[in-house]
């Protein structure tokens, strides 16, 4: 795409129509920009949850006629009216209106386990630390993605790093030492997992265990399944639970 930009494209076109414009790359965003003719952008400020990858928040950036769309068919008006109240604290004349089904909002602690969950966080972090308690409660949870069989391999290149033995898998074969991979590590997942070794190495290998048997849950078997914010985008769940590891923007936990 870069090289592509570098050949200034001329679009031939009547107007652009961008979806998803919070998630616009500085790339994407200067050839848009460049083009003559009409463009209309679509997207949601408080949705621009891939700024870890490149994507810029082009919303607060690019000048542009705001139109609202704040009718929601996703949901009903107790979430409704919730996300109004969040989001007031940035623009007081927030209201939204919810058309879709209904929701209950409960406390996690009035939860009597009677329902299959999706757990979403905000992190891959604090999923595996709840993934660990149900190892250890055995309460069949597993990923919705893959992501289980990522982290097990690299916990387990790590703690044969912190045993001397040397990595077992290319990926961190240029290593010798677990602090050696630590001085610049490839991942903030490597950091955690690095430190989490270091300091509680017992909790590391339980860890591993846990990732590598939550791989054996089905779908049919399991209670919770976990994700993060990013990766349940798309997903529909009866019953949701959100852990109490989202800050918003403004500043605010939500718990």
């Amino acid at each position: 795409m870069k090289y592509w930009q570098l050949s200034n494209p001329k679009i031939a076109c009547d107007y652009i129509m961008l979806d998803e414009f919070q998630y616009s790359s500085s790339v994407l965003l200067e050839v848009i920009l460049r083009q003559n003719c009409q463009k209309i952008y679509v997207g949601d400020k408080y949705q621009s949850i891939n700024q870890y990858r490149g994507c810029i928040n082009a919303m607060d950036i690019v000048p542009c006629t705001s139109l609202s769309l704040s009718n929601a068919f996703r949901y009903g008006q107790t979430i409704a009216d919730l996300a109004t109240k969040i989001l007031r604290h940035d623009n007081p004349d927030i209201q939204i209106t919810g058309l879709g089904f209904d929701t209950d909002i409960v406390k996690g602690s009035e939860y009597n386990e009677s329902h299959t969950l999706l757990y979403i966080a905000n992190s891959n972090a604090e999923l595996q630390n709840i993934l660990l308690e149900c190892y250890k409660s055995g309460v069949p949870a597993k990923f919705v993605t893959n992501k289980a069989k990522y982290s097990a391999d690299n916990l387990e290149i790590l703690l044969s790093l912190a045993d001397k033995q040397g990595p077992t898998i290319s990926a961190h074969k240029e290593y010798e030492t677990l602090e050696h991979a630590l001085i610049h590590p490839k991942s903030n997942e490597t950091r955690i997992f690095g430190e989490l070794i270091l300091n509680d190495p017992d909790r590391a290998k339980s860890m591993l265990a846990a990732l590598r048997w939550s791989l054996s849950v089905t779908d049919s078997d399991a209670k919770i399944f976990l994700t993060t914010a990013h990766g349940c985008k798309g997903l529909e769940f009866d019953h949701v639970m959100l852990t109490d590891d989202f800050y918003c923007c403004l500043g605010l936990k939500l718990s």
